[in-house]
């Protein structure tokens, strides 16, 4: 049996596909046997041998993660890479860079110089541009328009989501 001090920590169980608090956090509780499959004969299990698990889900922590990570970016913290971009210098995370572009994760994670440098020089890279797609590799939005469409940023990034919105 779960104890209802589990409960009263966790919240209440949910079950049947059901969502507790209306869509916000969801706390499902379950009791799963102390046996393991070669134990499992006579079962002569008490109360005392079941073991409460809980699984917890937040469906909005990785908004609230990513905008601290964003709020990090822009005030310089844990930041590993300065890119630097027409006279310009952008703070970011790689991990965040890498995840969200082939281009680079290969600059981040293959041979190449860039792997274990703190600032990156980027050539021939329109640094607005490069600073809205930045602001999406953290947020997940950005404004296309006729003036920024023309740059050549999607192959930089090329980012699906970006480049099926992209106007030709």
């Amino acid at each position: 049996m779960i104890s209802d001090e589990l409960i009263s920590k966790l919240g209440s169980p949910v079950g049947n596909g059901e969502t507790a608090n209306g869509g916000e956090d969801v706390t499902t509780v379950t009791c799963n046997s102390t046996q393991t499959p070669s134990d499992l004969s006579p079962p002569n299990m008490s109360n005392d041998d079941i073991l409460p698990q809980a699984h917890h889900q937040n469906p909005g922590h990785c908004i609230a993660s990513f905008s601290a990570i964003n709020r990090m970016r822009q005030n310089a913290q844990l930041c590993d890479v300065t890119l630097e971009v027409g006279g310009e210098t952008i703070n970011a995370h790689k991990v965040i860079l890498a995840s969200v572009s082939p281009y680079f994760y290969a600059m981040f994670n293959d041979d190449m110089l860039e792997r274990n440098c703190d600032v990156v020089t980027l050539h021939d890279i329109d640094p607005s541009s490069l600073k809205q797609l930045i602001e999406y590799a953290y947020s997940g939005e950005i404004t296309i328009t006729e003036d920024n469409v023309q740059v050549s940023i999607p192959s930089l990034i090329q980012s699906i989501s970006v480049q099926e919105n992209w106007v030709d």
